[in-house]
């Protein structure tokens, strides 16, 4: 009597869920974060967080060109309640690549990011900074990794046991690097290099409902059609299983992925074999074992690449991504429009 209890209840609460679902009115919103900077004509690689305040901070680099010398760190912020974005400002003058925004549960953001010491990515060194004013200044400079070739790439996961797990990669070799800190960063300690062939970088993590952790990386390397890289950990990310082919395409372009607050996975990546023209974000219910729901961001001539995503306190799902080279897009949006026929 008490399971088939049980069993209804679990049902009415499945029912409840589907219909509240089912009556949430799609929500989509976009706009260009700044207007075109003839300084910095090329702004590539977007981060984003939410501030302990409800405001959003992104953050990206900008130059003359992608992996050039006068290329410095540029970040803005959307005040909570408003809708215009404020004017940009340089939070690292130093030239330096794929600034990562973070909040920690005190409200300390973290930026981490590369300098080039030398003429090509391999030379790289991964650095980082802290802000205790919400990222209007920015404390001294740290070295996080000093080994060249070593470069950021998304955002950090915040494990069940209290954990941060950062994944960054090796340039030279075509590899993941997992770093764990166990003392809310003061200190990090590399716990798995991930190999394959092709090579993988850029790799996004998310603990499953079972304390598993899958990682999805981007596939290095003109192999023909390249998927996505998966990973999966049980043990807090330590040791990783074998890379395997994903059945989810892209060109060798940065992919992110997050939990959502009620368990679903959102994944923001171009599903697409050649090119960045089309950029997608992707549903899961079942905890990345399929993607049953998949809507374009952008599908037109262009590159729309390396989005970062996230979602907000009040459920809102939002990306930023590389729009044309020339600007960064944000685009907000609630999971009824990304199931919605």
């Amino acid at each position: 009597m008490i399971s088939v209890r049980i069993t209804s209840l679990f049902l009415l609460l499945l029912f409840c869920s589907q219909l509240a679902r089912a009556q949430e009115v799609p929500i989509f919103q976009a706009q260009l974060i700044f207007e075109n900077d003839p300084a910095h004509p090329s702004s590539h690689a977007p981060t984003l967080v939410e501030l302990k305040n409800g405001d959003l901070l992104a953050a990206w680099y900008a130059g003359t060109a992608e992996g050039a010398k006068d290329v410095v760190i540029k970040s803005a912020r959307l005040p909570k309640g408003k809708t215009q974005w404020t004017k940009p400002v340089i939070a690292e003058a130093t030239p330096s690549y794929n600034p990562i925004l973070w909040v920690d549960k005190k409200g300390l953001v973290w930026m981490f990011y590369v300098t080039m010491s030398g003429s090509d990515w391999a030379t790289c060194r991964v650095k980082y900074k802290t802000s205790k004013n919400d990222g209007k200044s920015w404390g001294k400079e740290a070295i996080l990794q000093n080994e060249p070739g070593w470069m950021t790439g998304n955002k950090p996961t915040v494990l069940s046991n209290g954990e941060i797990l950062l994944p960054l990669y090796d340039k030279r070799l075509g590899a993941t690097v997992v770093m764990i800190s166990s003392n809310q960063g003061k200190t990090w300690q590399q716990t798995a290099s991930i190999k394959s062939h092709p090579g993988n970088i850029q790799a996004s993590v998310v603990e499953l409902t079972t304390g598993k952790l899958m990682m999805l990386m981007r596939s290095v390397g003109n192999m023909g059609a390249l998927t996505i890289w998966q990973s999966f950990s049980q043990d807090k990310g330590r040791t990783w299983s074998p890379p395997q082919s994903s059945s989810l395409r892209h060109p060798n372009a940065r992919i992110d992925q997050v939990r959502l607050q009620n368990g679903h996975l959102a994944l923001a990546f171009n599903d697409t074999y050649q090119g960045r023209q089309q950029l997608n974000v992707a549903l899961s219910v079942n905890e990345g074992n399929s993607w049953a729901f998949n809507r374009y961001l952008e599908n037109q001539p262009g590159e729309y690449s390396d989005a970062a995503i996230i979602q907000t306190r009040d459920g809102r799902i939002h990306c930023v991504y590389t729009y044309r080279h020339t600007n960064i897009k944000h685009v907000t949006f609630n999971e009824a429009w990304l199931t919605q026929k």
